[in-house]
Parts: C-alpha cells; structure tokens; sequence
C-alpha cells in the first residue's frame, strides 16, 4: 500500500547501487528524492506508482533530484507512472509542476530507458532551483526513454548546459500549455541553453507542437543558445 519508506530508505542509505526489484506488483510510493553518487537500477517490469491522495504539494515528483551529482537510473522496460487526473480534481491545488522526474541544479545526471506517464507536469524536467536562477542543470544524458500521456510536457529543459536527448519518443502530451512533446524554453535572461542535442527522437500525437524552442525571455546579455537537432 506504500513503499516509500522502504524505497527512500535504501536511497539514503549511502549505498553505490540501489536495486529495485521486480515483485509482481507496483511499488506504490509518495514523492521520492534522489540520493547523490548513486545508481538506481530498476529491473524490468517494475512499476512506480504514485500514491492516490498524495503529491498536494505544487512541486511534489515522483523522483526528485535536487542538487545532486553523479546519479545513474537504468529502467529499460520500468515505468515511473503518476495519477494526472487526480490532480485535476478539486482536492488538488491546481499546478502544472507535480513532475514525474524533476532535475533541479543537478550535476551528471543519466537517465536510460524508463517510461514515464501520466504526470501532473512534465515526464522529465530539467531546469533550475527557483531561488537559483543562474545554475544551470548541466551534464545530463536522457536516452531511451518514453514519456506519454503528461499534462504539460513529455520533457521540458528550462535552463541546462550539456544536455542530450538521444532516441526517446513523446507522445500524447494534453493538459496545460504548451502541451509540447520536448520544449526547450528559458525561463528568464539569466537561465541557458547552452549545448543542447535532441538526437533521432520521435514526438507525435500531441495536443501542442512536437518541439518547441522558445528564446523570448532571453536578451542581450544572456548566453548565447545551442540547440542541435539531428
């Protein structure tokens, strides 16, 4: 009925790999922060699942890494899923930030072959802490990945140096705008885009455009933008 005592802990735990294992059913958790210097491997079939009644917060994830380094999570075939529904319905505070992996100021990040769905946000968001508008996320692979059916994006990059986006698929994004599949889009002239590939990627089927780049909040003084597509 809830696992996220149990998951937490052995995130905490000072361990170099943490497995999550496969037991037939869902690990049903509310929202989890991830632990620098780590490997999280989840075996295949595993699934992740939101606690119906939690994540009232407007930024509660699933999986949160916040000022990490160094973090590894292997899903392929894994899913991290939430309850976007439920967090439209009137007990929730309405927010287009509930995430179902949030990467915030973080250093080496690599996320490979999860599925990720039906978040209250974004699958995958990478950005910047709030009070910490000038630190970018840097150092970031995502590959293999699959993110459908979120309410705001598949995956957002908000500010970020060194990302890399390599064959992963957005799909069935619907909810609040953009509704993009990928949108790289500063928040302000003082976060970045500094390095950033988009590598044999598919996006369809959803309700805004498949990718978006939007540099209006830049200005003069901003660093110059790298985005490659290919």
């Amino acid at each position: 009925e809830d696992s996220t005592s149990a998951l937490q802990s052995a995130i905490n735990s000072g361990a170099k790999t943490v497995i999550v294992p496969y037991m037939g059913m869902d690990w049903t958790v509310g929202p989890i922060l991830l632990a620098s210097d780590q490997q999280l491997l989840l075996e295949p079939g595993v699934v992740i699942a939101a606690k119906k009644g939690a994540f009232h917060g407007l930024h509660d994830c699933l999986f949160k890494g916040h000022k990490v380094r160094n973090v590894l999570i292997r899903g392929y075939g894994a899913t991290l899923r939430m309850r976007r529904e439920e967090y439209l319905s009137a007990d929730y505070e309405p927010s287009e930030w509930r995430h179902a992996l949030g990467i915030y100021t973080s250093t080496g990040i690599t996320v490979l072959g999860l599925t990720l769905e039906n978040s209250g946000g974004d699958g995958i968001y990478v950005g910047p802490v709030d009070e910490e508008v000038k630190t970018s996320s840097q150092d970031v692979l995502v590959r293999d990945c699959v993110c459908r059916s979120n309410h705001r994006q598949g995956m957002s990059v908000v500010s970020g140096r060194r990302v890399r986006i390599e064959n992963c698929e957005f799909r069935n994004t619907k909810g609040t705008a953009p509704q993009a599949g990928l949108d790289l889009e500063p928040g302000g002239p003082k976060q970045s885009l500094t390095d950033i590939e988009v590598i044999n990627c598919r996006s369809e089927d959803n309700e805004g455009s498949p990718y978006v780049v939007n540099v209006m909040r830049l200005d003069a003084e901003s660093e110059p933008v790298g985005v490659r597509f290919w």
